[in-house]
């Protein structure tokens, strides 16, 4: 197993939980050990202060460094900012260890933009790029020219989508929710020429108005893609329904006080107006089944579902 070392502030320690170090270490299982040496308010200075014992410590086969944003928002020069980030690339060199650059997420949403930052930004982008060394491109799927509400097109100010910026944390306009993490670890993933297989199944009603199960065949991945369209699990532990693979949040589930799965119609609250339940396994309907309850106060056993003998999971109505 060889070791990968994710070194910066907080894009990679402690603005969203899970980190993107942390399910790109679940996606690669046994293949990569994947290690978050993030730490939030990091500059490059600060990273090249804890560089030895974090790094080059650890003795890592691969390092990933992701930093510069907190040097840009604060205005130091960019002299200095590339300075930095060389001196971690030649730690990582000299000690046998891969160095992996990555750009500075665009920030135009924030309220700390301007156009010198954006330029600077650019900048440090552009240095990056330029040194020979491994580049990690984050930005391509998360940028966008687009104003959020106008949705006026400005390609002096990229931004972050909002897709990625929305939901569960501070819309802060510079970091990113759990789709964009999912989309952070993928990337990570491909950059390693690894794959997954994912098994796709859904639901589709069949000539008897049954609801049944759809597998379809296997699909390996190589792209960013994780969330395709499904679930996604919120902080707060809601199970949300992110319908499009663009992070959107439409519907979700949440138990209630009585134990009851529950619809949540917004992505903001549950509104406990029904949810589904496990029937009693003896007396009426029982089967097992799991029903709908239509409020949160009990289950009337309307109708739900069950798996029939061909697997199919089937609607049963009362």
């Amino acid at each position: 197993m060889s070791k990968i070392v994710c070194i910066g502030d907080s894009h990679t320690g402690s603005i969203q939980r899970p980190t993107y170090p942390e399910y790109a270490d679940e996606l690669f299982g046994t293949i990569h050990d994947v290690v978050n040496k993030g730490v939030a308010g990091n500059t490059t200075a600060d990273m090249i202060a804890r560089f030895a014992a974090d790094v080059i410590a650890q003795s890592p086969n691969y390092c990933i460094i992701f930093g510069g944003y907190n040097d840009v928002n604060t205005g130091v020069a960019n002299a200095t900012i590339e300075a930095n980030l060389r001196s971690m690339y030649d730690q990582c060199i000299s000690n046998a260890i891969v160095p992996m650059g990555v750009q500075i997420f665009p920030f135009g949403s924030s309220a700390g933009w301007n156009s010198t930052k954006e330029t600077n930004r650019q900048v440090i982008n552009d240095y990056i790029n330029q040194q020979g060394i491994a580049v990690i491109n984050f930005n391509a799927p998360l940028t966008t020219y687009l104003h959020p509400t106008t949705g006026v097109e400005n390609f002096l100010r990229p931004r972050l989508k909002t897709i990625y910026n929305t939901g569960d944390m501070t819309d802060d306009g510079i970091h990113v929710n759990v789709p964009g993490v999912h989309i952070l670890a993928g990337i990570v993933a491909a950059q390693f020429g690894f794959s997954w297989t994912i098994h796709h199944s859904g639901f589709a009603r069949n000539a008897n108005n049954g609801l049944q199960v759809v597998p379809t065949a296997q699909v390996t991945h190589t792209d960013t893609a994780l969330d395709r369209a499904g679930f996604i699990r919120f902080p707060d532990d809601r199970l949300v329904v992110e319908e499009d693979g663009t992070g959107t949040v439409q519907r979700g589930f949440l138990r209630n006080s009585s134990g009851h799965l529950v619809v949540t119609k917004t992505a903001t609250g549950a509104t406990m107006q029904g949810g589904f339940l496990r029937s009693p396994p003896a007396g009426t309907n029982a089967f097992g089944k799991l029903v709908v309850t239509t409020s949160s106060a009990g289950c009337d056993w309307r109708d739900g579902h069950f798996r029939a003998a061909n697997k199919a999971l089937l609607v049963s109505g009362i």
